[in-house]
This record gives C-alpha cells, structure tokens and sequence, in this order.
C-alpha cells in the first residue's frame, strides 16, 4: 500500500511517515491510526460529516526503498529528510538554492 485517501479533496489533512527508512514506528502509528478510521466509518456520523468537507491522506512509508534497504536515504542515495521547505522574507516556501540537489548520506542508520 502506498497512499490511502478519503473525503472530498479539499482541505486535507495528512499522515506520513517512513521519510527515512529506518524509522519504523511511524508507519506503524499512521497506520494503526488508518485501521481506527476504517472502523470509525461503520458508525461515526461525525466522521462521515467530516469528510465531507476534508480529506484525510494516509502514506504510511514515504521511503519504501530506504525501508527495504534499511538504509536512511532512498536508493539513490537522497536524504528525503533533509529536503526542507526553507522560508525566506517576503517569499513563499521553496527548496533553498543549497538544497537544489537533494541532500545524501554518507552512512546508514
């Protein structure tokens, strides 16, 4: 499983985990979270009122390559958690000119 939407499109709220691969407990709260919903769908008005003015986006592993590997960068050697929007004044958030070039590890773990 890669990506579990439901609602409408928007807003959203998101719950991701699994950026390096070698955080595994994340993946298991998102998705523990994810089974909640799934049952709350059975009976919960509330919930059902909810979506329909939200969506709710589940990415339990964003690094499925890096888990595989149990490496923290992908495999290619990226360090996804190291690519942060960086804000300057005055501007919108954007990748920094210093990380143009997605970051890499130089070790695992």
């Amino acid at each position: 499983m890669y990506r579990v939407a439901i609602g409408n499109p928007s807003p959203a709220v998101g719950f991701f985990s699994g950026v390096p691969g070698v955080e595994r407990i994340g993946s298991d709260v998102v998705l523990s979270h994810l089974r909640s919903v799934a049952t709350r769908l059975r009976w919960d008005e509330t919930l059902h009122n909810q979506l329909a003015t939200m969506r709710m986006v589940f990415m339990p592993i964003v690094n499925p390559g890096g888990l595989s590997l149990g490496a923290r960068c992908n495999p290619a050697g990226a360090d996804l958690g190291a690519m942060r929007p960086s804000r300057r004044a005055n501007r919108p958030p954007s990748l920094s000119a210093a990380s143009a070039r997605p970051p890499t590890c130089s070790t695992t773990g």
